[in-house]
């Protein structure tokens, strides 16, 4: 990395974090989505272990720069390098925030699209009174269909 200047390493640095920040969300998004699936649960593991990597370099790089001002050597370069680094990690963060955002929403929504099954067992129970062995029993009498979560990684 010495050929790179230290704006060009603190860019891509940068670039890196708002990449693997947004796929972080885009990962969960999808994941809780009816077209998703367990793929992208392996993508936010990844991610992790970026974000871990991002947080070493970014300590690697603060040490350079303590080292360089003692010195009074590349001052501007690992200035850069440092403040790419600890960008990338506030970035990646910030991705995993609005993950958690998006998984909280996404199951706020199946708690009401869960309503009607609800109510379909209090009806069972009621009538029966005893709950359904399984979700199968509820159909047709309370249920048209047995209900999806709508959330691939969760069938």
């Amino acid at each position: 990395m010495s050929n790179l200047s230290g704006n060009a390493v603190r860019n891509w640095f940068l670039v890196g974090g708002v990449l693997g920040g947004g796929s972080v969300a885009g990962a969960e998004f999808m994941a809780l989505s009816p077209w998703g699936g367990r793929i992208f649960f392996l993508w936010n593991t990844v991610t992790s272990v970026a974000t871990l990597a991002a947080l070493a370099l970014a300590i690697v790089a603060f040490v350079n720069l303590m080292v360089a001002i003692v010195q009074r050597r590349k001052r501007i370069y690992w200035l850069n390098v440092s403040l790419g680094s600890i960008g990338c990690v506030i970035l990646l963060v910030g991705g995993f925030r609005a993950s958690g955002m998006v998984r909280e929403h996404q199951f706020k929504e199946l708690s009401i699209r869960s309503e009607p099954l609800i109510f379909a067992v209090e009806a069972y129970n009621l009538a029966r009174g005893a709950p359904p062995s399984d979700l199968r029993s509820l159909v047709p009498h309370y249920l048209a269909e047995v209900p999806t979560t709508g959330m691939g990684a969760y069938p």
